[in-house]
């Protein structure tokens, strides 16, 4: 009885859509590729940061558009048909004046210009009467070599580590540590440990600045807990399949570190006074400017706390800089209480020489800004009000200024917007960046002085300005994205709407998409797609015409 009417609720529901209606749907992305125009401004910025081109995409052309952002002036980069003249000089070869694709332009102080046609690198004169051609343009390749230079320092892992001087490279043999000088001069190889075993084995961190000092760990693995899923349906067929990986559980025993320090000159060992790290993976020391103290990150499990720790060289005693507790606070916050605390939100930037942190707390039920003096212990509220910051963007120290994201702060709009803001590391001087009613994203100049600010919604096409960096004042609009061919296919916007929770009070923002051939007479069923849980949002922000619900 099951498996009849399973099959009979499959059968009403592919009923409902026809083989036009499925082929429809699997064509929906291809139909409105490209129909959206004037989107992006990749800003090329001049040397003194006082102007920049980008190259600006139209169903028929392409575009190269010069901006002083000092006069807050914009025009075409260059004289198109001229340069096409230029080219097919040089080239023997047709170049539409309307269809040059140029890539890296970059502007020269004599006001000429550079740019790459097919690989090749060219050099224009002002008035374009002179054209050089520079040769192959090799920055492609340069670019692929010092990657594979970055993912070779990746694999040497934390069992080898060298001194900041030069002078000593620590090693693992056989789960034990030695200290391995450079050369004869810096005297015999040591070894640090004789404890070390499989179940038991020591894993180098990294040495002090001054290189007199190896912090390593000696590391217990946890258990490997497994769990199983049955593949009902291989795509080769045949029988069923067993699939396994691992996976933790509540109670399983996790991998430890006990962090020791050892004397390079000595090979003295002093344990660290911390309990043992069985959360997160191995400690990330970061030194204090004195090279004598080093600060690290402890999230016990369970994530109910997290907290920075400071620990002397000369002892390992270590003490509580910062303490995030949800059973409540001391220090600027509820003393009493719960509180929330999200381990996972980690938002916190460390300042030069590690004497500052930037760190985001929930401590009065709202994310927020603090800024602890490592010294003291003590911090000052950077932000605060009913709304969310969501990220660190840029800190000036000199200045002692902070640029960031949040959302919730601008009344009457979906609270899940990200705007930007700016204020000072003593928490005074508030000043909003952005102002469009949706979501933003910046892109700030070289220098930081200008940004370039682009806003959308679900049902609205992207806006792109030019913007003041130091007060958020608009400069000058640079681009309206245009969503005319994406109406003339049969497209629409999603419809925002908000509702009220089973609280009655909660707003619940949300989306309804409507099929490109809805018939107002008709009755239609409805998909929910939802992924609930209280770490994220995931209701679409950004306009975008191509999501999956438009094809559904």
């Amino acid at each position: 009885m099951i498996g009849g009417a399973y099959a009979l609720s499959l059968a009403l529901l592919a009923a409902q859509g026809t083989e036009a209606d499925y082929e429809r749907a699997a064509g929906v992305r291809d139909l409105l590729r490209g129909k959206l125009v004037r989107v992006e401004v990749d800003a090329q910025w001049s040397e003194d940061g006082d102007a920049f081109t980008y190259r600006r995409s139209l169903p028929e052309s392409i575009e190269y558009v010069r901006v002083d952002a000092v006069a807050g002036t914009r025009g075409p980069a260059f004289d198109h048909a001229r340069l096409a003249t230029a080219l097919k000089a040089a080239t023997d070869g047709e170049q539409d004046p309307r269809k040059l694709d140029l890539r890296r332009l970059s502007f020269t102080e004599d006001g000429g210009f550079e740019f790459t046609l097919d690989e090749r690198r060219w050099r224009a004169s002002p008035d374009l009467d002179q054209l050089e051609d520079l040769g192959k343009d090799e920055r492609s390749d340069e670019r692929r070599g010092r990657g594979s230079s970055r993912r070779g320092d990746r694999r040497r892992g934390p069992s080898t580590q060298r001194s900041e001087d030069g002078r000593f490279t620590a090693e693992v043999r056989d789960h034990d540590l030695y200290l391995v000088p450079a050369d004869e001069t810096q005297g015999e190889e040591r070894r640090l440990t004789e404890d070390g075993e499989a179940e038991a084995h020591w894993q180098a961190l990294g040495f002090s600045p001054d290189s007199t000092t190896l912090l390593a760990c000696r590391v217990r693995p946890g258990e490997e807990g497994k769990v199983y899923t049955v593949e009902s349906s291989p795509k080769e067929g045949g029988r069923a399949k067993l699939n396994t990986r691992s996976y933790a559980l509540p109670g399983d025993r996790f991998t430890t570190y006990e962090a020791w320090l050892f004397d390079a000159a000595s090979g003295d060992a002093t344990r660290v006074e911390t309990e043992l790290i069985d959360f997160g993976g191995a400690p990330r020391p970061r030194w204090r400017a004195d090279g004598h103290r080093f600060l690290l990150e402890r999230t016990d499990r369970g994530h109910q706390r997290k907290r920075v720790l400071e620990v002397d060289l000369s002892s390992g005693a270590a003490r509580t800089v910062i303490d995030e507790d949800s059973a409540g606070y001391t220090d600027n916050g509820r003393a009493d209480g719960e509180s929330f605390v999200d381990s996972w939100k980690r938002i916190r930037q460390y300042l030069s020489g590690n004497d500052e942190i930037l760190w985001n707390s929930e401590r009065d039920g709202w994310n927020h800004l603090y800024l602890y003096d490592v010294e003291s212990g003590e911090s000052t509220r950077l932000t605060e009000g009913p709304w969310v910051v969501r990220g660190i963007e840029h800190v000036d120290e000199e200045a002692r200024l902070l640029w960031f994201r949040a959302a919730g702060r601008n009344e009457g709009e979906d609270p899940y917007h990200v705007h930007y803001y700016r204020v000072g590391l003593d928490g005074t001087g508030l000043v909003a960046l952005t102002e469009g009613d949706g979501t933003h994203e910046l892109d700030f100049s070289p220098d930081r002085r200008f940004l370039i600010d682009t806003w959308s919604r679900a049902d609205h096409p992207p806006v792109t300005e030019l913007r003041r960096a130091r007060d958020g004042a608009r400069i000058l609009e640079l681009e309206r994205a245009d969503d005319s061919a994406l109406r003339a296919a049969g497209w629409s916007p999603p419809e925002v709407f908000v509702a009220k929770g089973r609280d009655g009070e909660t707003d619940i923002w949300g989306l309804v998409h409507r099929p490109m051939n809805m018939d107002p007479a008709r009755r239609y069923p409805v998909i929910e797609d939802i992924y609930a849980g209280p770490h994220s949002a995931h209701v679409p922000k950004t306009f975008s015409s191509s999501r999956s619900q438009q094809s559904m």
